[in-house]
Parts: structure tokens; sequence; C-alpha cells
């Protein structure tokens, strides 16, 4: 027990950046971020398949939910994201995991390099220090305005985001047990909260952070909106199955153990209905977030809760604080995480492989972007 309670702490403090860095990223704010952890991670932990497997906010999602808000706005993000978890229910109920696996591997990767360039760009802004800036989503659109805007950029911002990444990047390498998202966080609000340098920060974009929860109102919901709402929901639910499993294999190596694939799908949609209903993102098994969890000596569901019971404390009484740090450098954590999503390696494997597999690589990495 004693081991899973540490295990909770230190997956706490790799955890809390990433809630911070993907919901100040979807536009939602680090609230929202924050919300998934605690709520999909509880009730995923408690009914999933999984015993060391730790969910949340990913990055992965973060394209697609600022695609659907952009289009739908933030009802019908928590539509979406309610039906997903219903999807995922069902996929569990009906014990379709075993299809959900036979995504082709060329495909999986083209996706996951096409949504990390797209994660890359959507950061610029926020890397540059281009506060109020607006925007377009789609990325061609957006690359022109940035370029246009790149003139007013804030050097500082910029410094402390590429500091970010490097460190990340680098660091990381020599001494992965570090969290140092956590450091980069801490080190930036100290810096703002002394005066050493004047960027945009979470307070300036989303006001307060003081702890609420957004409960959803039905009342505008309409049999039209949930039929328009279906193609993005099966999206969520299925990204979130892939990844969910793929985590939670990889933790069976692990810790030498065998997960419910299906129980696993059912606790992940229950976990993402939650969510929604209380004004969080998707969720789904965080891989990154699910090794620290086992390397650190979590074997038990207790080290989840542990880490979903710190997360809201650190919330409740530290939220405040969080006012000072810098968009720039959860850009930067955003963009390290965008990085290790691509394997270099892999992909030069793929393209030597046959013509098929290149062209469907290609094909799927050319439409995600």
């Amino acid at each position: 027990m004693k081991r899973d309670i540490l295990a909770g702490l230190v997956v706490a403090g790799f955890a809390l950046p990433l809630c911070l860095a993907f919901g100040a990223a979807t536009g939602l704010g680090p609230g929202a971020g924050l919300i998934t952890s605690i709520a999909a991670g509880a009730f995923a932990a408690l009914l999933g398949g999984s015993r060391v497997q730790i969910t949340g906010p990913t990055a992965i999602f973060i394209v697609v939910v600022t695609g659907i808000v952009s289009t739908h706005g933030l009802a019908g993000l928590t539509v979406a994201t309610l039906l997903a978890g219903v999807l995922l229910v069902a996929f569990g109920a009906l014990k379709l995991a075993p299809a959900v696996r036979q995504l082709p591997e060329p495909i999986l990767v083209g996706f996951t390099a096409g949504i990390a360039v797209v994660l890359v760009v959507s950061q610029v802004k926020d890397l540059l220090g281009l506060a109020g800036a607006n925007l377009p989503v789609e990325i061609f659109a957006r690359l022109g305005a940035l370029v246009g805007q790149a003139g007013g950029a804030n050097l500082v911002a910029l410094g402390l985001g590429l500091a970010t990444v490097a460190v990340l990047v680098i660091a990381e390498r020599w001494l992965p047990r570090v969290p140092w998202a956590l450091v980069a966080v801490v080190a930036g609000a100290v810096g703002t909260f002394l005066g050493l340098w004047s960027v945009p920060t979470l307070g300036s974009a989303f006001g307060s952070l003081a702890p609420s929860v957004r409960l959803f109102d039905f009342s505008g919901i309409t049999f039209q909106s949930l039929v328009e709402l279906m193609p993005a929901a099966f999206t969520l639910a299925f990204l979130g199955a892939v990844e969910s499993l793929l985590s939670a294999g990889v933790a069976d190596g692990l810790v030498s153990s065998r997960h419910s694939s299906h129980r696993e799908l059912v606790g992940q949609g229950i976990g993402n209905a939650v969510s929604a209903l209380l004004g969080g993102l998707p969720a789904t098994g965080a891989l990154g977030r699910t090794t620290v969890n086992i390397r650190t000596g979590g074997r038990s569901r207790g080290a989840t809760l542990v880490h979903c019971l710190v997360l809201g404390l650190v919330w409740f009484f530290l939220g405040s604080l969080a006012s000072f740090v810098p968009l720039a450098v959860l850009a930067g954590i955003v963009v390290s995480v965008a990085l290790t999503m691509v394997d270099l390696g892999e992909i030069r494997l793929i393209l030597k492989t046959t013509r098929a597999d290149a062209w469907a690589l290609v094909i799927t990495f050319s439409v995600t972007v």
C-alpha cells in the first residue's frame, strides 16, 4: 500500500503539468484538463480492466477536440464526449476489443504523425507570445496568419517555450524519473510572480482558475444535433479505444499481468461520460503516466485513486497559483509531447516495406494534416 501511495504522488507530479497544458491547448482552460484526470481517471480505475492504467487527457485528442469546438461549440464537445463514452461501453459489452486492435500499423503511424504536426502548429501562437491573436483553426490558414503576425512576437515567451522543449527532450533522456514538465511549470510561474518576465499566462488567457465544475444542461439537445455529432463521437471513441488498449497491453508486459480488454473499454466509456457531464475533456489510458506509475511501484488501483485525489487537492488549495504559469511553457510541453509521438525509425521502416504500406502511411498523414 505504501508503494501505491508513493506511486500515486509521483504520477500526480507528472500528470499536473500535462493536465494544465492539454486543457489550455484545447482552449477550454486548465480546469478542464484537471477535471478529466480526476473524474475519468477515478471511474476508469474503479471500473476498468487494468489495475495499473492511468487515465486522463492525452495529446492525440487536442486537435480533434479543437475541431469539434470550432464547429459545434462547447456544448457539441460535451455531447460528442458523452456519446463517445456510450460507444466505448457498447464496444466493451459487445466484446469488440479484438476488432479495435486490427487497425493497420501504417495507418496508425501516419495518423499519429499527422496529429503531431498539427499539434506543433497549434502551439506556435503561444510559443510566440501572441496574446489575444485570433487565428483560424485550419492548419494552412493558421500558418499564413502566423507568418503575418510573427513581427509582434514576444521574444521572452519564445525563449521560455524553446527552453522548455529543450529541457524536456534532452533532460528526460538522462534523468527520466524527474518530472521535468512540473519543474518547467513551477520555474515559469515563479519567474512570472517575481516579475522576471512579462509574458501571456494562464491567468491572462483564462481568468480565475478557482476550482469549479460546469454541469451540462441537456435542454438544447435535439435528435438532429445527436446525428450531426455521431461522426465526431465515433472518432473520439475509436481513438480512445485504440490508445487505452495499447497502453494497457504495454502495462501488462511491465507487471506480468493480463488486463480485461472488454472491461477496460467499459471503464473508459463510463469515465468519459462522467468527464463530459462535469465539463471535462475526452480521456483515454495514458501510456506515459501508466509507465511512471508502474516504475514507481504502483501495482493496484489505489495508486491511480491517490493520483486523482492529489490532483484534486492541488487544484483546490493551489489552483490560484497556476494563473502565473506562462502559456509559452505549456506550449513547450505540448510540443515536446508531439515530438515523442513521431517515431522516425518506424516511419522509415514502413516506407521501405511495401509500396501499399508506404502509400497508406503517406495518404493517412496527408489527409490528417
